[in-house]
């Protein structure tokens, strides 16, 4: 298993510069998504609440424990001296697009 260097970026002057460096390294890494936001209580945790009460959590029952719900209330429970989150994406693919295809279900992520 190989593993990749550290990313090191050093840009002079202004966040938004070191912001876009950062940017750029992640998708020249192969992220499809790339976004930094604040620690600060996201202002949709109501969206999630709801998703959690309709159910679309599934299984996944850790997601609704109080402990998690407050983490995602206030990020900073998690890391208190937290200034900037990284949030990446990637796509992924299936060998064959609609071998997950369930009739009626939907899709089901490989």
């Amino acid at each position: 298993m190989s593993t990749r260097p550290a990313i090191q970026i050093s840009v002079p002057g202004s966040q938004p510069a070191l912001s876009q460096a950062i940017k750029a390294e992640a998708r020249r890494l192969g992220f499809a998504l790339v976004g930094i936001t604040t620690p600060e209580p996201p202002a949709h945790i109501d969206v999630y609440e709801h998703w959690l009460k309709t159910g679309h959590h599934g299984e996944m029952s850790y997601l609704s424990s109080e402990r998690a719900r407050q983490r995602r209330s206030d990020p900073r429970q998690i890391l208190p001296e937290c200034r900037s989150i990284l949030v990446l994406g990637m796509h992924y693919a299936t060998s064959s697009p609609d071998s997950s295809i369930i009739p009626l279900n939907g899709r089901i992520a490989s």
